[in-house]
């Protein structure tokens, strides 16, 4: 089947998410609830800025149509979006938690097409993300206690295509999974910080952005002939193996749980180029480009 290339930038997304609701909330709940373990919020993705210098992955520099670039498969908003939650809750500290860790992520793959990542760290190849052909796209959020996929983004109007499989599909899955499991190892380990809810929550955030973008700085610094992500990972890991060894259970959690999303990664770029659908011949290849910038690779060949 057929799906349309989702275009940087992305333009706006909606989610309906469950998370906690913290106190001191306005109204109060009924006592003798201090909290409300689990509440409906809006999410409104619409903040680029940690996309453009934290979180995002794109193709702008290296493969550009129609004047735009091509959102990568699991880029994301990041921290930064608004969270409201829906009555009865007016207000809760939680609003401002949920701007150090929101995500919006396009977990939908097609390995039809694949450009070379520009991003925040530059990188090799990677699947495009996907949308319909109506512009939106289906894309994973940061609910509690697993991420949800009760929520869509926005895409430019684009007339590229490219193809869209069973494997691509299957690919996304186990990154959604995956992410899934990697969650709840870092959110127990984060349960065992010292200090009040409010005061756990900044540091998990603020652990988890740091080692991200230390990972992403250490693969750019590798260079394009190491393999993606190589230098990060094992870095990570040798870091993560330390800290077990000198009894910090909590910091060698948020180190190695990633390994799962590693290994996640791994079976899905296996499942997606199982099932990829080869370019026709002379339509540019997989993630080519022409020397001006302007990018085929399309598995349809039109841009």
């Amino acid at each position: 089947m057929g799906a349309r290339i989702s275009k940087f930038m992305p333009i706006t997304g909606l989610s309906l998410d469950l998370h906690k609701a913290l106190p001191p909330i306005v109204p109060p709940p009924a006592p003798p609830l201090p909290a409300i373990p689990m509440h409906p919020w809006i999410a409104v993705s619409g903040n680029p800025a940690s996309g453009h210098f934290l979180t995002g992955k794109w193709s702008q520099v290296s493969v550009q149509t129609e004047g735009m670039g091509d959102i990568l498969h699991t880029y994301d908003w990041g921290p930064g979006q608004a969270h409201v939650p829906l009555p009865p809750v007016v207000a809760s500290p939680t609003m401002a938690l949920l701007l150090l860790t929101s995500s919006t992520k396009y977990w939908l793959p097609a390995f039809s097409v694949q450009e070379r990542q520009d991003g925040v760290f530059p990188g090799g190849a990677k699947p495009i993300a996907v949308s319909t052909p109506a512009y939106f796209i289906c894309t994973q959020h940061c609910s509690e206690p697993i991420p949800s996929l009760a929520g869509v983004c926005f895409q430019l109007v684009s007339t590229r295509w490219c193809a869209f499989t069973i494997g691509d599909l299957l690919a996304g899955a186990i990154g959604v999974v995956a992410d899934a499991v990697v969650g709840a190892i870092t959110n127990r380990a984060g349960s065992m910080i010292p200090g009040d809810a409010v005061g756990r929550a900044v540091a998990n955030a603020v652990l988890g952005h740091a080692l991200n973008y230390a990972v992403g700085a250490l693969d750019a610094a590798g260079g394009e002939g190491a393999p993606a992500g190589a230098l990060g990972k094992f870095v990570r890991t040798l870091a993560g193996a330390a800290a077990l060894g000198a009894g910090n259970s909590q910091v060698a959690a948020s180190l190695l749980a990633p390994l799962v999303g590693d290994v996640a990664e791994l079976g899905s770029n296996a499942v997606g180029e199982s099932q990829r659908v080869q370019p026709p011949s002379g339509s540019g290849g997989s993630g080519s480009s022409s020397p001006s910038g302007s990018g085929g690779g399309t598995g349809s060949g039109s841009n």
